[in-house]
């Protein structure tokens, strides 16, 4: 399978309401090999406003309307994230309340990857991407998964506050 094909089967197993594969690169591709194995997924175009802030935002846009609940976010890049992964977060997300749950990992090796930035008592605050941390922040190893579950009330307030000020110009999700 294409990376795109183990990200739809897994996001497809966990049986939502709706799956929304959002495309920007190479679209005409990607939608003709979408439609022909996942003729159930919603394909969202991100437009020319790079980031995955903006990847969400698109496929917020293809939601049923009225739609409340959680959504689960993925990226195509993360072919072997599994389906029992994504069920313990979204049990963990539910049961808590919590607006927004995230995957972390730890790496030996960091590099390239937003860095979990945690206060004095282990609670985490945010996540800086690679290009923004500065010195100190890039030498914490634990790093964002990019797999993240969120209220969609809640997601959809934050996103409305996201800008483009970063050193990539992107609108981050982070």
């Amino acid at each position: 399978l294409p990376m795109l094909g183990h990200a739809l089967a897994t996001a497809s197993a966990l049986d939502a309401q709706c799956v929304i594969p959002v495309i920007r690169h190479e679209k005409e591709k990607l939608e003709a090999y979408i439609h022909t194995f996942y003729p159930k997924a919603h394909i969202a175009h991100q437009d020319e406003v790079t980031g995955t802030g903006r990847a969400l935002e698109c496929a917020l846009k293809v939601l049923p309307e009225g739609f409340t609940g959680a959504i689960v976010v993925t990226s195509a890049d993360v072919p072997l994230l599994d389906v029992q992964t994504l069920e313990a977060m979204l049990e963990i997300h539910l049961e808590s309340g919590a607006g927004a749950t995230l995957l972390t990992a730890y790496f030996n090796d960091p590099s390239g990857y937003g860095r979990i930035i945690r206060d004095s008592d282990g609670e985490f605050t945010s996540i800086v991407e690679h290009r923004d941390a500065s010195q100190d922040q890039l030498e914490i190893n634990e790093i964002n998964a990019g797999v993240y579950i969120f209220d969609s009330e809640v997601i959809s307030q934050a996103l409305a506050t996201v800008t483009t000020r970063n050193a990539a110009g992107e609108k981050y999700l982070t």
